[in-house]
């Protein structure tokens, strides 16, 4: 009698656990099968980021045996491949008394250009340059003043490229005079242009779905926007289009879960664009200081996110599903990790089915006795045959007594 009642706990047990494990990830959704060995790509598209937290602990893909497949995230970093990129060689570097950091460049083949890129160590810092050009390196004119370089950087690597976009110029010294005010300067770690006049770079983000903003101004203090992100899609990158008079310049800060993301400096400019640690809050705002000014009037928030992808060495065959949304769930330590570098990023893309909740995917496939659907059924008729040796027990106790 008692190793029956045994059994039966062990077998409510195991029920109950497999019914937990299965309620871990909320979502799944399954991967295509591929063609043959080898890495594929998983776009972290904003529908996707809706379900997984900013720094990716609950996504995992898993074969058809249950097992975790190891992954990378990946950014769209490097923008450019290194045969389409020509470095520029910089023949000075002096940082002036003003803090004013002058970088001269050569134009060796003193071909047309109007855009290189530099690629700068990540510093979420706003700075402007003046670019001018010379002949000889002792008499320079004017090419593009006041270019922004706006606070950006990727959480891929540690180093971004930025465009810098100036008029069509064939001089054979470029000079960038970066303007640090009292700061320290910035890390130029190079600077080079495409060698392919059609090539272009890939986007570092993507846009999410429009978001609704209300605005509240107080006068005396600021103006306030609250930013609402229902899909809570995730959020690295804000612009934000406004209007006001014809020359301005306010403080603006950023703020999500009552943490300041970035403070930064708007002036005339009409598109203000802002690159911030990712995050998927609900709401989020800005208050932008006016004195004694009337506030601006905002236009238009917009907000993306760093393009990225899941990549994975996957199997020709196999079945693999992508799991999404534990609270609980902590980022996975894969040996894939050390050779992230090695990983390409141009690999081809895998298609996945509708996201779905745990419970309707298992029911289109699950049909063991530890499925969704049977679950209760199971647990119901196990509760009456141990209510029926109970009875069984007392009742066999009860005559012994008499």
């Amino acid at each position: 009698m008692q190793e029956a009642r045994n059994s039966i706990a062990v077998l409510m047990l195991v029920c109950f656990c497999s019914n937990t494990a299965a309620q871990e990830f909320k979502y799944k959704a399954r991967i295509e099968t591929v063609p043959q060995n080898g890495f594929y790509g998983i776009s972290i598209t904003p529908e996707l980021s809706r379900y997984i937290k900013t720094d990716f602990s609950d996504l995992r893909i898993v074969d058809d045996k249950g097992y975790a497949v190891p992954f990378v995230i990946k950014s769209s970093i490097p923008l450019i491949k290194p045969d389409e990129y020509k470095v520029m060689k910089m023949i000075g570097n002096e940082l002036s008394d003003s803090g004013r950091n002058s970088i001269v460049i050569e134009n060796e083949d003193k071909v047309k250009i109007s855009e290189f890129l530099l690629r700068i160590k990540n510093a979420s810092v706003n700075r402007t340059i003046d670019l001018s050009g010379s002949e000889d390196k002792k008499h320079w004119f004017s090419i593009a003043e006041h270019i922004n370089l706006e606070k950006k950087f990727i959480t891929g690597d540690d180093s971004y490229i930025d465009n810098v976009v100036f008029p069509l110029s064939s001089y054979h010294y470029l000079r960038l005079a970066i303007n640090n005010g009292k700061n320290d300067p910035l890390n130029i770690v190079s600077i080079g242009r495409y060698s392919d006049e059609g090539f272009q770079p890939v986007p570092l983000f993507v846009n999410n779905p429009p978001v609704k903003f209300v605005i509240k101004d107080s006068v005396g203090d600021g103006s306030y926007i609250t930013v609402y992100n229902p899909g809570l899609f995730h959020v690295s990158h804000i612009s934000i289009r406004l209007h006001g008079p014809k020359f301005f310049k306010r403080e603006a800060y950023f703020f999500a879960s009552d943490r300041m993301l970035a403070d930064v400096i708007i002036s005339s400019d009409t598109l203000v664009q802002l690159y911030v640690p990712a995050f998927r809050d609900s709401i989020w705002r800005i208050k932008i200081i006016n004195g004694d000014n009337p506030p601006l009037e905002i236009k238009s928030v917009v907000t993306g996110q760093e393009i990225k992808k899941a990549i994975a060495y996957v199997e020709a065959g196999k079945n693999y599903v992508l799991q999404l949304t534990n609270d609980k769930a902590h980022s996975e330590q894969y040996d894939l990790q050390n050779f992230k570098d090695s990983v390409p990023f141009n690999v081809p893309e895998l298609r996945m089915s509708e996201i779905q909740t745990t419970t309707n995917l298992n029911q289109l496939s699950d049909t063991s006795i530890f499925s969704k659907r049977w679950i209760w059924p199971v647990i119901i008729l196990v509760l009456l045959i141990l209510s029926f040796f109970t009875w069984r027990l007392a009742s066999e106790i009860g005559k012994k007594n008499q």
